[in-house]
């Protein structure tokens, strides 16, 4: 029964059990996987560790805590929060120092005082900070449609578009400044009373008022020993040039008094300087609204971990991080955690290096099986071809046994499959040498019946039989004969192929041996024409002559009985393809359907009912047959293309080397 898998080749039966090789990269590759992720798993529980630790060391060393600022209930834009610096700032107006930090935007929803109708293309504008060991910086970006600067010889900076500030010092002294300017240029702020009015400038506050196509930016530094936990900034708005009246003022909370002023939260210096200390890649105090308070890296370009991240697994443009963290408290209050940070470059190189190692060995075992299957596989198969080889050559396309096959020693199953056909072989060349000495035997063993019949029918001729008698007497004796023509042609079989191997081969010219054939069958059948075409004039054979002007005999006679005496009998002979050519063509009957292929089988005739008396046993086509394969050719009959008779074709190879002929 035949199966999906049966009807897969040999050599892809046996590369089915190499495939599992494939498993080995596979199963290799997961617990390389699994064992990258244990290491990981298990660094990350040493930097809890080491967070804890960092927490412990900071909550015996309170110092460096109390320049934290905690804000309890975060007010986005109000509260403000200050990035660490990560370049030189230039207070040249422009933004190029700025793109490493965040934007506070600020909209209608943050104005604190309102005059005039508000329209959106009046005021908006965005707010950077950022601080160093020694200064605040602030990054304006305005957005107004129509700017009004301070009026020379005018004391006021108030009645033109002007900067507010609010703070308190670190003592909880509260301070209230203002920057305005004549024209953009570098600028300094002013003090203001608490009534309102400009006291005198305050240099320690510089800056730069650059305009711009949507308004102008303001760029400024602000020592941070004037700066307490308490700050706020806005910016009003004059449009009017004749009234200078303010139209609004936008800001992050009213700055007229300290209690309106929203907190500020600037990186502790102490504290990063402490961090920095710590031997790891880089470490992150977090507040409890997720913001970065101090940072310190041991990484180039390293980045600090974004607000409100709690990732395991981290990373930035040059590096992947694995974290640990630990909750951390002042004075009972919750500032937020600590994290610590640690590159996973020995686990990527680990990782790199163990996945190469198993590509390399994968390879290599692969290449193994790949070569162990294709010799295996090779060595089966060549085995299976020499056998099947073997069996070919042992039989004929005719079914007769020409050799035994070679015994295997061997004890595995292609050896026992191949001890088993020759076993079978042997057992069917027997079976066939019986069947070939079978006709040779009943011969020999009907001639002596038919010796009697004939003697006591001779008997019978010599007394005297009634006229009633005589005609079954004469009907015996056409029996006889007929019984003794059977004998006669099927010893003629037997002989010739027993006398095949033991006739003298030599070498003639087919030529002369055609054309004294049929010279002898002008005399032999003088009822029927014969025309002969021969197109070569010499066609050298190896073999018997003898025998071919028998096989062409067995033809011609096959052709006049199914021939009429009115149309010619033609031979052809020409040489094709290194083969000459024989061709016999007679006008009759066409063959019988499905006939052709089986014509020249021994035993076989294709005649209908006839008047005549003459046996026909289908012997003559199978001597012709004999006869041609003895000499390495070939037969066939076919029909004529006007459908009026038929061709025996006989292509035999011209003279040969060796004195071997049969295929």
């Amino acid at each position: 029964m035949s199966t999906p898998f049966t009807r897969i080749g040999l050599r892809g039966q046996l590369a089915l059990p190499f495939t599992l090789l494939l498993f080995f990269p596979i199963f290799g590759y997961l617990g390389i996987f699994n064992w990258t992720a244990t290491l990981e798993q298990n660094q990350q529980t040493d930097l809890t560790r080491a967070a804890q630790s960092i927490t412990k060391m900071l909550a015996a060393n309170p110092s460096l805590l109390k320049e934290i600022r905690t804000v309890e209930n975060l007010a986005p834009n109000r509260d403000l929060y200050v990035h660490k610096m990560t370049s030189m700032i230039q207070l040249d107006g422009k933004k190029n120092d700025w793109s490493q930090v965040e934007s506070i935007q600020y909209r209608k929803n943050h104005l604190v005082e309102i005059n005039l109708p508000y329209s959106s293309d009046s005021l908006s504008f965005d707010l950077k900070l950022s601080a160093d060991t020694e200064f605040l910086y602030g990054f304006y970006e305005i957005r107004d449609d129509s700017i009004i600067y301070r009026e020379i010889n005018n004391l006021s900076v108030h009645r033109n578009d002007h900067i507010q500030i609010g703070l308190t010092d670190p003592d909880g002294s509260y301070h209230r400044y203002t920057i305005a300017t004549f024209q953009p240029s570098q600028v300094t702020a002013h003090i203001i009373s608490n009534s309102g009015r400009s006291i005198r400038k305050e240099d320690r506050i510089q800056g730069s008022w650059l305009a711009t196509e949507q308004g102008y930016n303001v760029e400024i530094k602000i020592p941070l020993t004037l700066i307490g936990d308490q700050f706020a900034t806005g910016v009003a708005d004059v449009d009017d040039p004749e009234s200078r009246e303010i139209k609004y003022v936008m800001a992050s909370a009213l700055t007229g008094s300290a209690n309106e002023l929203g907190a500020l939260a600037i990186p502790p210096v102490l504290l990063e300087e402490f961090l920095a200390s710590l031997p790891y890649s880089r470490i992150s105090l977090i507040d409890k609204h997720g913001r970065v308070i101090a940072f310190s890296s041991h990484k180039a370009r390293a980045k600090p971990l974004s607000p409100a991240s709690s990732s395991y697994l981290t990373s930035d443009s040059d590096h992947r991080f694995i974290s640990g963290d630990s909750g951390i408290s002042y004075q009972g209050t919750d500032i937020g955690r600590i994290i610590v940070e640690e590159t996973n470059d020995q686990i990527l190189t680990f990782y790199d290096q163990a996945v190469q190692k198993l590509l390399i060995r994968s390879g290599l075992i692969f290449a193994l099986g790949l070569l162990c299957w294709y010799l295996l596989s090779s060595i089966v198969t060549n085995r299976l071809r020499r056998l099947k080889q073997h069996l070919e050559s042992a039989v004929d396309t005719k079914g007769r046994i020409l050799h035994s096959l070679p015994v295997a020693d061997a004890s595995d199953e292609i050896s026992d499959l191949s001890r088993s056909f020759s076993g079978i072989v042997d057992r069917l060349k027997q079976y066939n040498q019986h069947l070939e000495a079978m006709a040779s035997r009943l011969a020999h063993e009907l001639r002596t019946p038919v010796s009697v019949v004939r003697s006591s029918l001779e008997n019978l001729n010599k007394n005297e039989i009634s006229d009633d008698q005589i005609i079954y007497v004469e009907r015996a004796n056409k029996g006889v004969e007929r019984l003794n023509t059977i004998l006669n042609k099927m010893s003629e079989a037997t002989r010739l192929e027993e006398s095949l191997d033991e006739e003298e081969i030599d070498t003639f010219d087919l030529v002369k041996v055609v054309e004294g054939c049929v010279n002898g069958y002008e005399i032999a059948y003088p009822d029927n024409n014969f025309l002969l075409s021969i197109e070569a004039d010499m066609v050298r054979l190896t073999g018997i002559a003898d025998l071919i002007a028998q096989m062409l005999d067995k033809l011609i006679s096959n052709a006049v009985e199914f021939s009429s005496t009115e149309n010619p009998i033609r031979i052809r002979l020409n040489v094709e393809d290194h083969d000459a050519l024989l061709r016999v063509l007679n006008d009759g009957p066409s063959l019988p359907v499905m006939g052709e292929s089986n014509l020249f089988d021994s035993m076989v005739s294709l005649r209908k009912e006839r008047t005549t008396e003459t046996s026909h046993l289908g012997l003559g086509l199978y001597i012709a047959r004999i006869i041609t394969e003895f000499h390495g050719g070939t037969i066939n009959a076919t029909d004529r293309e006007d459908g009026q008779g038929v061709i025996i074709t006989v292509r035999i190879p011209l003279m040969r080397l060796s004195a071997r002929l049969r295929p």
